[in-house]
Parts: C-alpha cells; structure tokens; sequence
C-alpha cells in the first residue's frame, strides 16, 4: 500500500525482526507485480484498441473510395441523361416515329431511376463515412482518455518501485 506506514519490530540484537522485513519485501514486492500486471493489461488493451482505429480508418478509406465510384457513376448516368436528352431533340426535329420518341422517353426515365438510385447510394455512403468519422473520434477521445491514465499509473508505479530502491 503506497502511503501506508509499515512498522517493522526491532530486536533487542541484530536490528530489525527479520520474518517482518521478509514480510514487507514480499509485500512491496507483490505490489510491484500487481502493477507491472495492470501496466501490462492496460498496454493490451491500448494495442488493441489502435489496432481497432487502424480497421476504421481503412473501412473509412474504403467508404470513401465507394464514394467516388458512386459519384463516378452519377457523372456517367448525367452524361448518358445528357445523351438521351438529345437523341430524343433529334427524334422530335426529325420528326421520326411515335415508337421512336416512347423508347427515348423510356430510356430516358431509366437513366433518370438508375441517376436516384446512384444518388441513394452517395447519400448512404456519405452516412457510412460520418459514421466511421464519429467512431473513430469517439475511440480517439477514449484512447487519449485512457493514455493519460496509464501516464498516471505508470507515474506511480516508477515513484514507488524508486522509493522502494532508495530505502534498500
């Protein structure tokens, strides 16, 4: 126990009653172990922890790479809008076929479907990405949480095992 005065007998020859130095050597001892323990779950926990933030960080880097192939296809879907868009100016000046003009039209509103569905998936990858962006922060705010924690422990752990070396 840090802090906590330790009385240890003398004998009338010899010094200090030896069963309560042994005692208290193996008690700081103990300590010391337990310490090093907590250090060593705690430095585990931290591994696993960035560990966890690196997997995000490449799920995020993957989210966003998703997002540009979706907002890649919509540039497309608007060009081939683009393109239906003047075939069917072309059907009108041209004066072609009612068949004509109804599978522009058609074709029309399926690039327009494929353009809303294309749009949907930007929109959910964009709330994929916040969301990962948040989590990693969160375990960020966590992980520094917890640094300045082991920082203490470790602090204390170091006074202790130095005061148990001068007092040797």
């Amino acid at each position: 126990m840090i802090g906590e005065i330790e009385y240890i007998r003398k004998q009338v020859f010899g010094g200090f009653n030896r069963t309560d130095v042994v005692n208290y050597v193996a008690k700081l001892t103990k300590e010391r172990n337990d310490e090093r323990e907590a250090s060593n779950i705690a430095k585990r926990e931290l591994a696993d922890l960035t560990d966890e933030m690196a997997k995000l960080k490449l799920e995020l880097e993957e989210t966003k790479t998703h997002i540009n192939e979706a907002e890649r296809h919509r540039d497309q879907i608007e060009e081939a809008k683009a393109a239906i868009g003047k075939a069917a100016i072309l059907y009108l000046d041209l004066e072609k076929t009612n068949d004509e003009v109804k599978r522009a039209k058609r074709e029309a509103e399926e690039a327009k479907q494929e353009a809303e569905r294309a749009r949907q998936e930007v929109e959910e990858a964009k709330r994929e990405a916040a969301a990962a962006r948040l989590e990693a922060e969160k375990i960020k705010r966590w992980a520094n949480q917890n640094r300045e924690v082991m920082k203490s422990v470790f602090e204390t752990a170091e006074k202790t095992f130095t005061e148990f070396e001068s007092s040797s």
